[in-house]
């Protein structure tokens, strides 16, 4: 008597693996062996080390031409490098003191102070470049006494006023006033005098704005602007008011 169940013959092939076969294609799963995990981190080891080792040549050679703050050194770096090696680069060079954010500023402020910066431009450049409030009050408290001064040889430089000569009479500029010479005198001493007070009034006006926005654009304060323009055009209206009695 037979049974109707009968366990499905195997291949040839099968009964050769001791198994079933894969299907065509099929790709056989690797098993996991210590020894091919700790080859894999080796590798991805030293692809690291190599990508510090170049970041940190990078970082030095910058550092060797001019100080930098930590921000602004990441930046640089992070053209090339990515932020796990910039990160390791900069926390070593701290280490090494060869970065440092106050000595970066240090040179920063005497660079910008030398070139006729004030203390509204240099903070701004600072704290973009990483520096802490704190950290750039400290910078810039040894130049407290010095703003007046060095806002006033900017402001000097800057205002050139008109001054007429005679020594020239074809300059056109010269030929200009001499024909408004003529108009004030036609129009009579009264008119003459109100419209040359007019006249200087609105020039007056002009080189304050002029010496303002400059002052400002440079950094310094509104208040400290003010008083050093009531000086620079004191200064420019005696110095014309001797010429012209010298004449």
């Amino acid at each position: 008597m037979t049974s109707d169940w009968a366990e499905p013959r195997q291949s040839s092939d099968e009964r050769s693996r001791g198994g079933v076969g894969r299907r065509k294609g099929q790709r056989q799963e690797r098993s996991y062996t210590p020894q091919r995990d700790a080859s894999r981190k080796e590798q991805n080891s030293k692809a690291a080390d190599g990508g510090y080792a170049k970041c940190m040549a990078a970082g030095v050679r910058l550092l060797a031409g001019r100080e930098y703050s930590r921000l602004e050194l990441a930046n640089k770096l992070s053209r090339r490098f990515s932020a796990e090696a910039i990160d390791a680069v900069v926390a070593e060079l701290v280490s090494l003191k060869v970065l440092d954010d106050e000595r970066y500023g240090e040179a920063f402020c005497r660079s910008r102070v030398e070139r006729g910066y004030g203390p509204g431009f240099i903070a701004r450049e600072l704290e973009q470049n990483g520096l802490g409030t704190e950290l750039v009050e400290a910078l810039l408290e040894p130049y407290q006494e010095q703003w007046f001064e060095r806002a006033l040889a900017q402001a000097q430089k800057a205002h050139r006023p008109k001054r007429r000569s005679l020594q020239n009479p074809s300059d056109p500029l010269d030929d200009a006033e001499f024909v408004q010479d003529d108009a004030f005198l036609e129009a009579g001493p009264s008119a003459s005098r109100d419209d040359q007070v007019d006249d200087q009034w609105k020039e007056r006006q002009k080189a304050r704005g002029r010496l303002a926005r400059l002052l400002a654009r440079r950094g310094f304060s509104g208040g400290l602007a003010s008083k050093v323009i009531d000086q620079v055009l004191r200064e420019a209206e005696a110095k014309a008011g001797s010429d012209s009695n010298f004449d």
